[in-house]
C-alpha cells in the first residue's frame, strides 16, 4: 500500500513558505509598481533570506537549503499563487 501522507518536514516546509507567501509576498504585490519594484523585490528577497527560504536548491556549502526535487514542491505550488517572487 502507497502512503500518501505529507512527512512532518514537508508539511513543516509547506507552512513556512505558505505563510510567507501571504504575509509577505501578496501585501508586496499589491502595492508593487515600476518606481519601487527594486526596493520591493530587495526586501522580499532580504525577508526571504532571514526566514530560511532563500535559493532552497542550491546546496548548503553555496548558501542555499539543498532541498530535495519533491521539497522543492511545496516552494513552487505557494509561489505559483503570486507574481512577485524574491527568486526571479
Amino acid at each position: 500500500m502507497i502512503d500518501f501522507e505529507i512527512p512532518e518536514d514537508a508539511r513543516a516546509i509547506r507552512d513556512k513558505v505558505r505563510k510567507f507567501v501571504q504575509e509577505e509576498c501578496i501585501p508586496a504585490e499589491e502595492t508593487c509598481n515600476a518606481d519601487n519594484f527594486e526596493a520591493v523585490k530587495t526586501e522580499l528577497r532580504n525577508k526571504a533570506r532571514n526566514q530560511g527560504l532563500w535559493c532552497p536548491f542550491i546546496p548548503v556549502e553555496h548558501g542555499g537549503m539543498a532541498y530535495a526535487p519533491w521539497q522543492m514542491h511545496w516552494f513552487k505550488w505557494n509561489l505559483e499563487k503570486v507574481s512577485l517572487v524574491p527568486c526571479r
